[in-house]
Formats: C-alpha cells, sequence, structure tokens
C-alpha cells in the first residue's frame, strides 16, 4: 500500500477516506472535484511523459492553493479531488496559466455519501511505463 501517489505526490484513497472519516466526526466536509480540462487530448497529442510532467505540475499548483488541513487526491485520467473542512473557504482552484481546471464542490455530510463518491473515483495516476498499475489504494 501507498500513503501517497508516487506520481504526483497526492494522497491515496484509504489516507483520503481516513481524514475524511475523523474530519466528519467534528462536522460537514467538502470535496472538490478539479478536471484538468481537454487532458486526454493534450496526452494523446504530446506522449505519456508529458502527460506525467503536466499532472505533476498540476498536482504542484493544486498544493500551492490549499492549506495544510486540506488533502489533495489525485484520481486517473487529470482528475484529483480536495477534501477539506465545510467551515473554510473555497480556494480559486479554476485557472492554471493557459490550462482550464473544472471545478465543483460537494457537501459532504456522512460516511456513507463519502463512499459513494469515492466509489466513483477511478483509481490514481499511472506513470508512463508503469504497465497499467494502480498506485492509489
Amino acid at each position: 500500500m501507498f500513503a501517497n501517489d508516487p506520481l504526483t505526490g497526492s494522497a491515496s484513497t484509504s489516507t483520503l477516506r481516513a481524514q475524511a472519516y475523523e474530519r466528519l466526526r467534528v462536522g460537514d466536509v467538502k470535496v472538490a472535484t478539479v478536471n484538468l480540462r481537454g487532458f486526454a487530448d493534450y496526452n494523446a497529442r504530446r506522449g505519456y511523459l508529458e502527460g506525467d510532467l503536466l499532472l505533476r505540475r498540476t498536482a504542484e499548483f493544486l498544493r500551492n492553493r490549499i492549506d495544510a488541513a486540506t488533502t489533495l487526491y489525485a484520481r486517473a485520467g487529470g482528475r484529483f479531488l480536495v477534501l477539506m473542512l465545510a467551515d473554510k473557504p473555497e480556494p480559486d482552484l479554476s485557472s492554471f496559466g493557459d490550462l482550464a481546471l473544472d471545478v465543483s464542490w460537494l457537501r459532504i455530510r456522512s460516511a456513507a455519501e463519502l463512499d459513494a463518491l469515492l466509489a466513483h473515483a477511478p483509481s490514481g495516476t499511472r506513470p508512463a511505463g508503469s504497465e497499467g498499475r494502480d498506485f492509489i489504494i
């Protein structure tokens, strides 16, 4: 098991879930789904190594926009989740240079809601040449 995604340094599913469950004991949390618009096309045009670099840059950009109490989780296909306490203001995550990020915020009130969200979140990133192994658990 990995505590972090080796490509982006983002939290694993198990880390995100554990942190969310703990925070839900205190109150609601917010989760942002962040999609790197056009990532599949970028990957196809530029190649997987360039795509890996873009994912790393995107994760770094997002980490620089959130505080230490907020968790970043990398999903497959240029998608990320951001987990934070519900009473905190939402950071601006929408623009990343000339690339656009689609951001949607969702308030999570229970472990069941979180589990439903994560059940539809594909496993994390795969570095080029990783032979399809999933690194997010």
